[in-house]
């Protein structure tokens, strides 16, 4: 009779040893954007687009800042009722080489009386249309500037830009690089492009070779952010830190532009991200200088870093021995994100919103990605978005009691182990006093 008993009981913490751990992973509601998504703003469409034309809309603050971080929860909804496929576009802008010719590098000199590398590039023959150099140094730590010319003969030479400039900054015990030796100039087709880097009274830089390219640019959107900012000196680290606020998580930035009436310094920049304005990690660091001097004038105050979205970034420069800089404005950058719908492919579709704020929604999948190349994506209509509406059907989500308190399981499933146990230990002492 004992056996029969403690049979069932073990039978009994084996049901529930399998059933509670899966409780936390009952089967979520299916999507449904009046109960999962807590907002939404009205889509409002300029003009009246035909059937199948294209729709943009431009992603604001407050979606950045109620959405996933990646934008996966946002969705397209005609009428309230149906989902509109989308596609989500980072307005980042290109940047590609078309060729990069090939070319032979005559005369790499350096003309002592004047003070200055010059070597002539040879296409071996004229037509080739570029538009980019790229010089190729092993050279450290210089600023110089840099004369672009072409030319048919080697003996008349048309000034194609007078005013670039290349520079280098290493620091080798930092572990620290800025280096830009890339000189854009108007489009030609000259078979020789002659290359001056004016040095001063510096030493003239090891150039090994230079590569050209025709440059096809497709200019980037971007909106420029101004927040409020603080600036302290930190003596002991002898840096400035600029601390910005941008009010709220959200928004993508990943380029600081800074305006300063100083001149002639260069500096060593770190910039670091922060949810809490106390924990900080490094997301990238940079150089900036200005100088304004009769043998060089260049500058360059724009910050570049790894994107982030965190509510506050620190910019810190190194000063060195030298003065803190002033600082007079700090613009944060940020690259426009937008969708595009094609407006009219339902038969819903008298109004459209755009719902977000769902933190378990992952990205849909829909077949507009494939063919979106195949469409006519030379024409957009514009579109603005209403006040941000809290949706009036929205349902928060309760979590499986496992879930709300953690220690359940491994409560119940420990308190059955003893149980168990005990019940074992008693019956093994009862057959022992039987016998």
């Amino acid at each position: 009779m004992m056996l029969k008993k403690m049979i069932k009981l073990v039978s009994v913490f084996l049901v529930l040893g399998v059933i509670l751990p899966n409780l936390s992973s009952a089967t979520k509601p299916t999507f449904d954007h009046k109960v999962d998504w807590q907002y939404y703003k009205d889509i409002r469409i300029s003009d009246n687009p035909s059937k199948g034309e294209l729709v943009k809309v431009i992603i604001d603050q407050d979606i950045f800042n109620n959405s996933q971080k990646k934008l996966s929860d946002l969705r397209v909804v005609a009428d309230g009722v149906l989902d509109i496929p989308y596609k989500l576009i980072v307005e980042s802008g290109t940047f590609s080489k078309e060729n990069i010719y090939p070319s032979f590098i005559l005369n790499n000199s350096y003309n002592t009386e004047d003070g200055y590398n010059i070597f002539v590039i040879d296409f071996g023959r004229g037509g080739f249309l570029n538009s980019s150099l790229n010089i190729i140094t092993s050279s450290e730590n210089f600023k110089r500037t840099v004369e672009i010319s072409g030319g048919n003969d080697m003996a008349s030479w048309n000034i194609l830009k007078s005013n670039g400039y290349i520079y280098d900054y290493t620091d080798r015990v930092g572990n620290f690089k800025a280096q830009n030796t890339v000189i854009s100039y108007p489009e030609n087709a000259y078979r020789y492009i002659q290359v001056k880097i004016f040095t001063s009274d510096e030493a003239p830089l090891a150039i090994s070779g230079a590569l050209v390219s025709k440059i096809i640019k497709k200019q980037k959107r971007e909106t420029v952010l101004d927040f409020p900012y603080k600036v302290r000196e930190n003596s002991s680290k002898k840096t400035t830190e600029i601390i910005v606020n941008l009010g709220k998580s959200g928004w993508p930035t990943s380029n600081i532009a800074m305006t300063s009436l100083d001149e002639n310094f260069n500096r060593k920049v770190v910039v670091y991200e922060s949810s809490d304005n106390v924990n900080w990690q490094s997301v990238g660091q940079d150089y900036i200088f200005v100088y304004n001097t009769p043998k060089f004038i260049g500058s360059n105050l724009n910050i570049n870093y790894r994107e982030t979205n965190k509510q506050y970034l620190k910019i810190e420069i190194f000063n060195g021995d030298d003065k803190p800089i002033s600082v007079s404005g700090i613009f944060i950058k940020t690259i426009l994100r937008s969708i595009v719908f094609q407006y009219g492919t339902s038969a819903l579709g008298s109004s459209y919103q755009l719902y977000y704020g769902n933190s378990k929604a992952e990205f849909p999948q829909y077949d507009l990605e494939k063919f979106f190349t195949y469409l006519d994506t030379g024409k957009y209509f514009d579109s603005s978005l209403s006040d941000e509406k809290l949706n009036p059907f929205y349902q928060e989500e309760i979590l499986p009691l496992s879930e709300r308190i953690p220690y359940l399981v491994p409560s119940i499933l420990v308190l059955a182990i003893l149980m168990m146990s005990l019940i074992v230990f008693r019956f093994i002492k009862k057959v022992k006093i039987d016998k």
